[in-house]
């Protein structure tokens, strides 16, 4: 077993998140009860409407399309909505059907959610041929 095996199931893994959130400010309560995190009001999930593999993410437009949902700011005196937010559930380079969800948006407010989901067929794109993926790791530091 290795250590990042063993301090995750002996739990100490968990106790050092918990103390590293409470000491950057936040509420380690969520992470014992998820439950208790703040939902949002408005979801949707955004599906593959054709098949293929994921080739490619436009991450800058999903970060913009965070600001919208208010899950990030535009300014530092924006506030945050901490119930926003987007799930992205595919990963580059899976095989596709039509119908597989993509993503699934959250947003209290329901007008920024389907501008928001107006904007991810953009976002995606999906090909006939697998991508050729970049390696993980480039290289290591020592």
């Amino acid at each position: 077993m290795t250590l990042q095996q063993k301090t995750v199931s002996d739990g100490s893994a968990f106790e050092k998140l918990l103390k590293i959130t409470e000491l950057q400010g936040g509420d380690p309560k969520f992470l014992e009860d998820l439950d208790s995190y703040p939902q949002a009001k408005y979801s949707k999930t955004i599906l593959a409407d054709r098949p293929g593999y994921l080739a490619q993410i436009n991450t800058m437009n999903l970060g913009f399309a965070g600001i919208q949902l208010g899950a990030g700011r535009r300014k530092i005196s924006d506030e945050l909505d901490y119930s926003s937010g987007l799930y992205i559930k595919q990963k580059l380079g899976n095989e596709i059907k039509v119908g597989d969800e993509l993503l699934t948006i959250f947003s209290n407010n329901e007008s920024a959610l389907e501008e928001v989901a107006g904007q991810m067929p953009q976002v995606f794109t999906i090909s006939d041929d697998a991508p050729e993926l970049p390696p993980l790791i480039v290289e290591r530091i020592s």
